[in-house]
Parts: structure tokens; C-alpha cells; sequence
């Protein structure tokens, strides 16, 4: 019997979830799992020799087993179930459901006893049934008709409304398929895949056909599994396009079209429907936006915002030339005063020029984009899957431009307005954040235009306040770096240790005060663009390390011993004659060359006057706004004192005299030349009988009066650095 038990029972018991016990005819314990002894017998080191209705309290006091379970098995032959609390050995008391069973082996009978623990089932069922009764609560809380499905859409879960609604007793619905109470079709719910997803459906009932209605059904998840949907029967369905929606639905449409309302260009507006149907189909599409000028005559073009659209560029060559416009325009006549919408499931009234685009895609959906007088172009959106919801999407998107027909014939009265008077202007009076339309700012355009895309390492020149951090800008806007960091670095803001740990960074410990480690602004700028102002002032040992980091971008920290690599553009700008420098011996001569690429040249204000108008309107704007005080005009006596004079200061000078005069005007006055600053109300030396050394000479000490002698506001009101100001200041003898 051992062996037997040992060779073909035990298998069996350790393969059972649940605890096994085995006696032999005398109810002593022969066998048992590895769950009987964790769950059971934990107590016992050695049961071999205990009876079971001893340790189970199926022993009678007069120590005889004629009552136990286990006799009564044995004498019946056949099969006892017990279900109760049991004392188990530890103290505890459990509610268990026993089996016990009479086996027959080739050389003996067994008792064989299986143990399930009821207490965990009894707990969840009582929690489960506390949660439906939550659940069939909440349902009853709707006036419509709700209901739940699990992941085979069975009905699990509704309420009262749906069975008056379905005419089928509540009995009758639970457990059955949705298929049988409502009819739709597998490609219909194709969109409930995924967890998460909200699908718009109309249906019919199953047992009155006639009758059709709005589901929108909601799927459910766990682990990003779908485990059951939620679906709401809305509205019974309005034939055609729907020219009545459920209030909720009519708040919503009219919400988006009161922010589409608001967009100014047409970039921006199909940028934001591009943004709907994003949100509205859960399948990858194409769309398309074809518009007609308002004189009939070409296309409107306008690429989407995020990047170019593959059917919209499709379509702009192919339908390229007078030719093409003429048929396509002919294609859509009288389209105003009918529906035309054509979809895959009816192709009538579809362009003929579009038909080949249009047999690329399972699904799609197009109708003429026009008002009730004309025609302002044709709309397109083509799928790359079976939509679930294409109908409902189609009739919203139809609705949905119909309605803003009227915004898009003005958008296209703007951009053509706005494309003319940029044919007709020669030259722009600005370029991104620089102003000015003189020869030599457009030079200084078309310099950046031609430098932006590339990586060359751009060396900016010209005087102080004459923009050199804005062309910089500019250049990074306009790159391929354009996502990435624009960090700047004024070199002659710091002394050469301190310019290097700036530049490069520095390790823990690597001098006093370096508590921690700290990503130079190379590493800052990984990705992007790295500006480096006053290349000139850095010392000749920063000078060898940003050499090195010029030709193969490597560098270390400083205290560091790792190589690190940084993907930097480098631009860098001064106000100094580098060339100059080389010559004298204090700028490495490999480095001028390296950063000399691409040069561009800022000119001074003082050669490019005719700019000063366009530059006084934009600060004006800018500090009336910053001011709070409405300033539109100046009178023609400070107009002349300001194109008089020759701004040593440049740009900047100009921008603080004008913030100047903002602040001193009072409100919807004109300013005039009592506004300005005083030294150009007080200009005694005429403009060619002094030079430009003794122009800025003469502001920067001007400039100290008014402050009483502090530098920090000085070179606050002047617009530069304080490192700038005593460097000026030791050049002109004025430090004190």
C-alpha cells in the first residue's frame, strides 16, 4: 500500500489547488499535499499514526468511529459532501466544503479527502453582491436606457428603461448577446478594440426594425484588457443629416465652432479641424482642404501645422495648372444648392479628379465646403481602416464646415490680402525679431536666411546695442536646432576661471566653493545652439579649450577627468575688430578661423537711419503696453531730434530714450521733444564735429551723474552688462 500511495496517489494530490488528506480503512492519515500540510496539518511534524476524526472532532466520546464521516463513507460506498466550520488543529475555525471519496487501489481501498476554503468565497460573494446592488442602483439613476455588456457583449448589467425601451422582459435580457436585442454589425464595434475608446453608433432594434436610435457605447479596462463595454441609448436616429442633435450634443458643436470662429489664419483653422478629427476617429487618416481664391481663378494652398500633409501635397501637384483648376471648379458647379456628399458606400457626386486618391483608402467621405450663394473649395478625408463610426462622423464634419463656411470664405479674403501686399512690398520691415528695411538689413536677411539651415559656426560683428543676440536668435529659430536650447554666454561677464567653469562646467571639489557638480552651458546646450557673447574678451587658456571643443566637440569639466562630447552649434558675436586682435597677439589666430565661418556684420544705427521711424513705432507699442498708457504718435520735432542724432549707443540707446518719453507723456498725449532724454535735447556739438568716441564717452558719464555715481544702475539704464560698463570705464579714464 505505501508504495502505491507513493507512486500513482501522489502525483494526483499534489497536483490538486486545494489541501488533500488520505487515510487508510482505520481513518488514520497515509498521505497528504503540500497544501493538507500548510493549511491543515501545520501543527504535526508526524501524523502517520493519528486518526482524522480525532484531530477534525468527528470522534465520539465513547472513542468509537461508528458516527464519524469517514465510516459512513466506508459502509456506503459512496460519496459524503460536508459543508460547515471546522475547529482546525491551530485554533482556528474555518468554513470548509469537504468531499471525502472511497478509492479502490489494486491492493486496498482509501479514504481520499479534498478541502475547499468557503471563508474567502463567502467574503467576495458578499462583496459582489454588495456591488450589484451599488450597480443596479446607479443604473436606476439614468432616464435613459443603460446597460453593461462584458468583453462578448453579454448583457450583465441594465436598467428598467432599457427593457421598456427594447419591449423585452427585464429576465429576458440578462445574459443574452446585444447582438439579439440591438443589430449591428462586427465593423460597427471595431472601435471598441481598446480600452478607453468612445464610439458613436446608430442601430436598430432587433425585434422592430423600423425603429433606430443612438448608442454610445464606452469600453472598459483592466491591465489593457478590455473586460466589458458601457453603452447609452441616446435619441432615436433622424434620417439623412441629422438637422436635430441631442442638447448635449448641440452645446458641443456649438462650443467648437464658437472656438473655431476665433482662429485669424487659415493655418490656424485647419490646423484646429486636423485637432478634431484626431479626436474624433480612432483610425489613422489623410485629410485634404482644397479652397478656390476669391476671384475664382487658382488654388489656396495652406499646409497643415504639423508638417506636410501626404494626400494634401498629392493633390497640390496633381491638380497644378489653369487646366486642372478650370475642370476641378467645373466638377462643383451648383454644389451650393444641393447636398453632394459623396462616401465610399456611395461615390456618386465625388469629383472625378479625385476618384484616384480616393481608391487608396477603405473608407472615406468629401462634400463641396460652401454657403448657400457659392462654392469656396471641397473637403476630403480619407481612412486607413474600417471606421465604426464614419457615418456620424461624416454628418458632424459636414454640419461642422457648412456652418463655418462663412469664416472660411474671410480667412480667404485675409491670406489673399496678405499674400498681395507681400508681393507688392520690396522689402519687409522686419524679419522675425530684427526691424528695418534698409539695404543693409535686408543684406543682413538674406545672410541669415542662407546660414540658418546649416551647422557652420557663425561669427556676429557690430557695436554694442546693435542686436547681435537677436540675429543670433534668429539663426536658431530658423535651423533644424530650432526644438532644442538657445543658451547664452557672455564671456566678458566673467573672470577666465570662472569663464571656464561657465563654459565647461565643473566637478565636486575641483576649487574652493564647488560644493557640487554643475553641467557647463555646453552640456546646456546639447541639441541646440550655444551663444557666445564678447568671444573677444576670453582669456588665452579658455581660448585653447574652446579651440579643441570647436574641432572634434569634446571637452572636460573642469577638475574632471572624462571625455564628454556635447552636438552644439556655436555662434558667437563681439564687438571687437578680431582681426585686430590676432594681429596684437591676444587672439589666437586657429580660433578666429574657426569661428569666422560665416560672418555677418550688424551695422551701426547711426548708417542706417531711414530705420529709426519703424524702430520708434515698435517701442512705442512695447512700452505703452508695458506702461499701461495708450502713446500712438510722436510730434515731427522729436521725430527730427531722434534721426539727428547718431546713437553711439545704437538700438538700445534708442529703445531706452523712447521708454524714457513713455514714461514722462501723459496719456493719448503726442510726444514731443520735451518727452525725450536730455542729451538729445541738449545737443550742442554738432554731428559731424565730434566722434563716436566722445559721443559714448560723454552718455556713459552723463549717465553716472543722473545715477549719483552707481554703476549697477547705470549699466542698468544703459543696457549693458556691469562688466561692460568698467571695461568703457577704465577705456575713457572715468574710473574712480
Amino acid at each position: 500500500m505505501g508504495q502505491v500511495i507513493a507512486d500513482t496517489v501522489r502525483t494526483f494530490i499534489e497536483a490538486v489547488p486545494d489541501p488533500v488528506i488520505c487515510y487508510d480503512t482505520s481513518c488514520h492519515i497515509i498521505a497528504t499535499n503540500s497544501k493538507g500540510r500548510e493549511e491543515i496539518l501545520k501543527t504535526f511534524n508526524d501524523v502517520r499514526h493519528i486518526k482524522g476524526c480525532e484531530i477534525f472532532g468527528d470522534y465520539s466520546s465513547s472513542r468509537s468511529c461508528s458516527s464519524c464521516v469517514y465510516e459512513k463513507v466506508k459502509h456506503g460506498c459512496h460519496d459524503y459532501n460536508v459543508e460547515g466550520e471546522v475547529a482546525l488543529p491551530d485554533g482556528q475555525r474555518k468554513l470548509f466544503s469537504r468531499r471525502i471519496s472511497l478509492w479502490q487501489l489494486n491492493d486496498g481501498k482509501i479514504l481520499v479527502e479534498i478541502w475547499k476554503d468557503l471563508s474567502r468565497e463567502h467574503i467576495l460573494s458578499r462583496e459582489v453582491e454588495n456591488k450589484n446592488l451599488i450597480i443596479d442602483g446607479f443604473l436606476e439613476l439614468f432616464d435613459i436606457p443603460v446597460f453593461i455588456t462584458d468583453a462578448h457583449f453579454r448583457l450583465v448589467g441594465l436598467n428598467r428603461f432599457l427593457e421598456k425601451f427594447v419591449k423585452i422582459p427585464f429576465s429576458h435580457l440578462l445574459g443574452r448577446s446585444l447582438w439579439d436585442v440591438i443589430q449591428l454589425g462586427e465593423q460597427d464595434t471595431h472601435g471598441l478594440a481598446k480600452t478607453g475608446q468612445r464610439v458613436l453608433l446608430r442601430a436598430r432594434l432587433s425585434r422592430h426594425p423600423e425603429e433606430e436610435c443612438n448608442v454610445r457605447f464606452y469600453s472598459v479596462g483592466h491591465n489593457g484588457k478590455v473586460i466589458g463595454h458601457v453603452g447609452f441609448i441616446l435619441k432615436k436616429w433622424q434620417s439623412g443629416i441629422p438637422t436635430r442633435y441631442p442638447h448635449y450634443e448641440m452645446e458641443y458643436f456649438f462650443e467648437i465652432c464658437r472656438e473655431a470662429s476665433h482662429k485669424e489664419t487659415l493655418r490656424e483653422y485647419i490646423s484646429f479641424v486636423e485637432k478634431l478629427a484626431k479626436e474624433r476617429f480612432p483610425v489613422p487618416f489623410d485629410i485634404s482642404i482644397t479652397l478656390f481664391d476669391e476671384d475664382r481663378k487658382s488654388f489656396i494652398w495652406v499646409d497643415f501645422e504639423e508638417g506636410s500633409n501626404h494626400l494634401q501635397q498629392q493633390l497640390k501637384t496633381f491638380l497644378a495648372g489653369s487646366e486642372k483648376f478650370t475642370l476641378f471648379q467645373a466638377s462643383l458647379h451648383g454644389a451650393e444648392s444641393q447636398m453632394r456628399l459623396a462616401h465610399s458606400g456611395d461615390p456618386s457626386f465625388l469629383p472625378s479628379l479625385i476618384i484616384p486618391f480616393a481608391t487608396n483608402y477603405p473608407e472615406w467621405f468629401g462634400f463641396p465646403i460652401a454657403t448657400h450663394r457659392r462654392v469656396l473649395g471641397y473637403f476630403f478625408m480619407g481612412f486607413s481602416d474600417i471606421v465604426p463610426q464614419l457615418r456620424e462622423g461624416m454628418y458632424f464634419f459636414y454640419g461642422f464646415m457648412t456652418q463655418m463656411a462663412g469664416h472660411i470664405r474671410q480667412l480667404v479674403l485675409r491670406e489673399q490680402t496678405e499674400r498681395k501686399i507681400v508681393s507688392e512690398q520690396p522689402a519687409p520691415d522686419r524679419f522675425g525679431r530684427l526691424i528695418g528695411r534698409s539695404e543693409k538689413m535686408q543684406a543682413v536677411y538674406e545672410l541669415i536666411e542662407l546660414v540658418a539651415p546649416s551647422e557652420a559656426t557663425v561669427l556676429i560683428t557690430g557695436e554694442n546695442g546693435t542686436g547681435k543676440e537677436l540675429v543670433a536668435l534668429e539663426i536658431h529659430h530658423r535651423s533644424p536646432r530650432a526644438t532644442g536650447p538657445f543658451v547664452v554666454a557672455h564671456c566678458s561677464a566673467y573672470s577666465p576661471t570662472l569663464l571656464e567653469s561657465e563654459l565647461f562646467g565643473h566637478e565636486r571639489g575641483a576649487f574652493t566653493g564647488a560644493i557640487k557638480q554643475k553641467k557647463g552651458r555646453i552640456e546646456r546646450a546639447q541639441g541646440g545652439t550655444l551663444f557666445l557673447d564678447e568671444i573677444g574678451d576670453i582669456a588665452p587658456a579658455t581660448q585653447v579649450l574652446l579651440l579643441r571643443f570647436l574641432q572634434d566637440k569634446r571637452f572636460e569639466r573642469v577638475g574632471g577627468e572624462k571625455t564628454l562630447e556635447a552636438d552644439v552649434r556655436i555662434i558667437a558675436a563681439t564687438n571687437r575688430d578680431l582681426y585686430e586682435e590676432v594681429q596684437n597677439g591676444r587672439f589666437r589666430d586657429d580660433l578666429f578661423y574657426r569661428l569666422n565661418v560665416i560672418s555677418i556684420h550688424l551695422p551701426p544705427l547711426r548708417e542706417r537711419k531711414e530705420d529709426i521711424p519703424l524702430l520708434v513705432r515698435h517701442f512705442l507699442e512695447k512700452y505703452s503696453e508695458r506702461e499701461k498708457k495708450p502713446v500712438n504718435s510722436i510730434a515731427p520735432d522729436a521725430m527730427k531730434l531722434l534721426l539727428e542724432y547718431d546713437w553711439p549707443g545704437n538700438v538700445r540707446q534708442l529703445e531706452n530714450a523712447i521708454s524714457h518719453a513713455v514714461v514722462l507723456v501723459q496719456p493719448e498725449e503726442t510726444i514731443t521733444a520735451s518727452h525725450l532724454p536730455g542729451f538729445l535735447k541738449n545737443q550742442k556739438i554738432s554731428d559731424d564735429q565730434i566722434s563716436l568716441y566722445e559721443h559714448e564717452k560723454m552718455l556713459i558719464k552723463k549717465t553716472l551723474q543722473e545715477c549719483k555715481g552707481n554703476k549697477h544702475e547705470a549699466a542698468k539704464k544703459l543696457r549693458i552688462s556691469r562688466s561692460t560698463l568698467y571695461s568703457k570705464l577704465r577705456k575713457y579714464g572715468l574710473a574712480s
